[in-house]
């Protein structure tokens, strides 16, 4: 179910407007928002929506957040670099593991920017954007041609299922989906999803949505 936060904001005209904010990373659907009594003046802001969804909210202001370029980079940069800071609770050094990145779009070419700097090699799997992962992978591959059990620490960013399972000694994060919510694929047996810059960076997390309300209620 999505998290759905509600608070006023003024507008430049000293008005009053009522707010709903959908998280992110959740999916609102068409029985989240007939759940909400939503006054004639409301505003709402989202990140993922179905159709359904979307109809229901015909004649209220609605954006979304994933659509907004600056909004979805820096939100990228954020999850990124949670992501790496989930390696150092399990004691792993990014310069002496074999990391896989799967996908790169704007979170793996964050992540690709940064292990760059920190002098580790990596590998990524990607179809649509190979020529640029090559720029900074060690090897460019597709999913076909992977052998999992080689990687130390393997990054999902990619919304899509993986078949394969990795090594049990394999440190596994899905930032795309949840698709393994019910598979111990970590050594711990757990495993980390979307939504990590609101859980690790929660004040950064929500200066970016209310940047992205006041431009986009101007």
């Amino acid at each position: 179910m999505a998290a759905l936060w509600q608070l006023m904001l003024d507008d430049e005209t000293k008005n009053e407007k009522e707010i709903f904010v959908a998280a992110p990373q959740t999916s609102v659907d068409a029985a989240f928002v007939k759940k909400e009594i939503l006054p004639c003046d409301s505003v709402f802001f989202y990140g993922k929506i179905d159709k359904g969804a979307l109809k229901l909210l015909d004649g209220y202001p609605n954006f979304c957040m994933l659509s907004d370029e600056i909004f979805a980079d820096q939100n990228a940069s954020l999850t990124a670099i949670a992501a790496l800071n989930i390696l150092s609770d399990f004691k792993i050094s990014p310069s002496d593991a074999k990391i896989l990145i799967i996908g790169f779009g704007r979170i793996g070419v964050h992540l690709s920017k940064i292990l760059w700097g920190l002098g580790a090699k990596y590998d990524v799997a990607s179809t649509s954007s190979a020529r640029q992962a090559r720029a900074f992978a060690n090897e460019v591959m597709s999913l076909g041609e992977l052998d999992f059990s080689k990687y130390d620490v393997i990054i999902n960013t990619a919304p899509v299922p993986i078949v394969a399972k990795p090594s049990a000694t394999t440190l596994y994060i899905d930032l795309a989906g949840d698709y393994y919510k019910d598979i111990n694929l970590m050594k711990n047996g757990s495993a980390y999803f979307g939504g990590l810059p609101a859980k690790c960076y929660p004040k950064s997390s929500a200066k970016l949505i209310y940047d992205f309300i006041k431009r986009s209620i101007k």
